[in-house]
């Protein structure tokens, strides 16, 4: 997973709050798990079959902490709506207060395929009727 990802809902979620969201954590090292896991009970192994997906580098956490019932809200609902596109595997966890995020290969993909921001039409300046510009002006000399 590269970096559209984060950038994907931190943009949405900015826009509509005007406030940034925190990544806690992305990829992961054996070492960093391992360590982890002593710490942590809920933690995946760093090896076999059920292993940490942040070893792998698809999946991030983000921050819930601090956040208020409006903002998670609105975390939620943006994550069902690509978790109902297959883009990613949402998990609140509920001890550590963070959004767990598997993303698909398909995502960035998607993203690129996607307007972020709106663009605005370019209008021409409108003059009245009769009225001489000073483009007009030159224009004609």
């Amino acid at each position: 997973m590269d970096t559209r990802f984060r950038a994907g809902p931190s943009e949405v979620y900015y826009r509509q709050f005007h406030a940034q969201i925190q990544l806690n954590s992305a990829v992961r090292t054996v070492k960093v798990q391992k360590k982890l896991r002593r710490r942590n009970r809920n933690a995946a192994p760093a090896e076999g079959d059920t292993a940490s997906s942040h070893l792998a580098g698809i999946t991030v956490d983000l921050q819930r902490r601090g956040m208020t019932m409006e903002q998670m809200r609105f975390v939620e609902h943006y994550l069902f709506y690509l978790n109902a596109l297959g883009l990613v595997e949402p998990e609140e966890e509920r001890r550590h207060w963070c959004f767990h995020i598997m993303v698909s290969d398909r995502y960035n993909d998607w993203r690129q395929s996607q307007t972020i921001f709106p663009i605005a039409p370019v209008e021409e300046r409108a003059t009245a009727p009769g009225t001489v510009t000073a483009a007009a002006v030159s224009a004609s000399d």
